[in-house]
């Protein structure tokens, strides 16, 4: 089980990285950055 919710996050992780790409690429820059960051409670 523990193995399944590592390689969830990974792909998630990966996910968000290959969205945040073409969001830049749409001119929306720092889009990943900032949802990180309001992830973690951040504003």
């Amino acid at each position: 089980m523990r193995a399944f919710l590592q390689e969830q996050k990974v792909r998630r992780n990966q996910r968000a990285e290959m969205i945040g790409e073409r969001l830049e690429k749409a001119h929306i820059p720092g889009a990943l950055e900032g949802a990180q960051k309001l992830a973690k409670g951040g504003r």
